[in-house]
């Protein structure tokens, strides 16, 4: 005895896998064509179960996408949002698997992009951004090379000081409470005297 049936759904393209228990899922036509199904076909429970989790994947994989589409995540990220709409967490590890292997998930990515709009919004010390980073998932490793890299051009540590003390002084004239919430954010001594003195000049 067949334990559903696949047939043709309201919306074009798309099949509703009816049970013989009332429980029913959609699923792309074009994905149930590729893994050999046709429409009005009877299927078993296992049978069942394989379209189900495609439909699944291909829920959690258009959701994934969708959020990409957005900004950059950390796989971390992206893991923790598909987790909290109620995939499951294999079904949520083999999206990831597969976005990263097509190069549409990547921590770097994710870590350059968020160094530049830290820096742009509120720019922070390497110390610092280095913690935000390690707390959104990215590895220690990955974390240190992107933030070495941005560090390395003068430019931008003169641009995200700059930005940061005229911020802070604009709230305040003392200076050691500029130096300090400076130092809070994660610029070196060295850093601040020297852009408080390019100030002070």
């Amino acid at each position: 005895m067949a334990y559903a049936v696949v047939q043709r759904g309201a919306s074009k393209g798309v099949w509703n896998i009816n049970s013989c228990e009332g429980s029913s899922f959609s699923i792309s036509a074009q994905v149930a064509v590729s893994m050999g199904f046709f429409e009005d076909q009877e299927i078993d429970y296992d049978q069942y179960t394989v379209l189900k989790r495609a439909s699944e994947l291909q829920s959690a994989r258009t959701k994934a996408l969708d959020l990409l589409a957005i900004r950059d995540h950390s796989r971390y990220g992206l893991s923790t949002k598909l987790l909290l709409r109620g995939f499951s967490k294999d079904i949520v590890d083999e999206v990831l698997a597969s976005l990263t292997e097509k190069g549409l998930l990547s921590d770097r990515r994710f870590a350059e992009s968020f160094v530049r709009m830290r820096q742009n919004r509120n720019p922070e010390g390497p110390s610092v951004l280095e913690s935000r980073l390690m707390q959104n998932g990215v590895d220690r490793q990955i974390a240190t090379e992107v933030l070495s890299e941005w560090f390395s051009d003068e430019d931008n540590v003169e641009k995200a000081l700059s930005k940061a003390a005229r911020k802070i002084i604009r709230s305040t004239d003392d200076k050691q409470k500029i130096i300090m919430k400076l130092r809070r954010k994660g610029f070196s001594k060295t850093q601040i005297s020297e852009i408080l003195n390019q100030t002070e000049a």
